[in-house]
């Protein structure tokens, strides 16, 4: 079981997947071609809609009040602490098996949290959803955008 961080490094991720096939590799990484579309056309909308891709994720993601600013939606606030967390559905999953690939988000803009304490928060969040009798295996790793600190978690139920 794997139980922890891993390494984004597609090399790294190719040789996990040789052993946990739930785990992404150099070619199942990326989105299908279809949601790839859906991505793309997305962030076009949020760039055209939006001041910032913060100001979206403040809304959509911790839902922050919003107000239009410039003809341009815009975060009421952007003052989260690292204890805000949000572990939701990647809305844009890699190629693996369905319901897998989940996110969590954290309030801060850097790493609040060390590996182990990470690994507890997401192994809670999925107790709370598969329940306390499912035995499940995850991994997880880091991806840290401008405006938010992001964790991308990959499971697999047994059983």
């Amino acid at each position: 079981m794997l139980r922890g961080e891993i390494s984004s490094n597609i090399d790294d991720l190719d040789n996990l997947n040789q052993q946990f096939e739930w785990l992404p590799n150099s070619i199942t990484i990326r989105p299908t071609f279809e949601l790839y579309s859906q991505k793309n056309d997305a962030l076009a909308e949020i760039n055209e809609r939006w001041h910032s891709i913060e100001d979206y994720i403040l809304h959509k993601v911790f839902g922050k009040l919003i107000t239009t600013y410039e003809d341009k939606f815009k975060a009421l606030e952007n003052d989260l602490t690292c204890e805000v967390q949000v572990f939701e559905r990647n809305e844009f999953p890699y190629q693996i098996p369905v319901g897998n690939h989940w996110v969590l988000w954290y309030g801060s803009k850097t790493q609040p949290y060390s590996s182990a304490q990470i690994s507890k928060h997401i192994e809670s969040q999925l107790t709370k959803i598969l329940g306390e009798d499912t035995i499940f295996d995850f991994a997880w790793y880091i991806l840290i955008l401008k405006c938010r600190f992001l964790i991308f978690s990959m499971y697999r139920c047994f059983g």
